[in-house]
């Protein structure tokens, strides 16, 4: 060991999911910053993977295979990283599913308000603005910027549209009941698989 500091990044989303940069645009832009040891934690998503993997290598920083999935506990939802190269494993694709289809139930009951507000927005238009990959994660985040952006709505018009359409935080937690894995299950699972697992947003 040296006295050098060393600096890590272990929780970073592309535009895979809710992020705006490539996978490899976030290594390129960590080794700017001196950050040696880096994590891509997608939401529920592992496209990025091989891009972030093959870019590491190439830049020289270290890395584990890692993502953010959503879970559900004690009536709300929990966001959990996971690390470690048995996230690839079959028995965690239902959860990643489970997630997932809960997220595509918000964005399609978000998007079908908005289009009664006679504000017209399509996955398909998305992708094409940011340029994401067509198996990417669909998030909330994705389509208020898309409307910042393109529709010049201003943030507080969005913020009232988000209240008008009952997506707080509370008025979710019926699809989530519904649709997210237990967060019980899942640590059964990765505990088994010797995963890590931490909360993302804990507090």
């Amino acid at each position: 060991m040296n006295n050098e500091n060393y600096y890590a990044d272990l929780h970073i989303h592309s535009y895979w999911s809710d992020g705006s940069c490539t996978p490899k645009e976030i290594v390129r832009r960590s080794v700017e910053r001196k950050i040696a040891y880096i994590c891509l934690t997608d939401m529920m998503n592992l496209g990025g993977w091989n891009e972030f993997n093959k870019a590491c290598e190439e830049y020289g920083l270290k890395t584990n295979p890692s993502l953010e999935l959503q879970a559900f506990y004690e009536n709300d939802w929990a966001e959990l990283l996971l690390y470690g190269k048995n996230i690839f494993h079959e028995s965690l694709y239902p959860f990643l599913q489970q997630a997932k289809q809960a997220s595509d139930i918000i964005v399609f009951f978000y998007t079908g308000y908005l289009r009664s507000q006679g504000i017209v927005v399509s996955e398909s238009e998305i992708d094409d603005f940011f340029k994401i990959p067509k198996e990417r994660t669909l998030s909330l985040y994705r389509i208020n910027e898309y409307l910042r952006r393109v529709h010049k709505i201003p943030n507080e018009e969005i913020s009232h549209l988000i209240r008008s359409a009952h997506l707080r935080h509370i008025d979710r937690l019926d699809i989530y009941r519904e649709w997210l894995p237990q967060l019980e299950d899942v640590l059964k699972i990765t505990n088994k698989l010797n995963i890590v697992s931490c909360y993302a947003h804990p507090g």
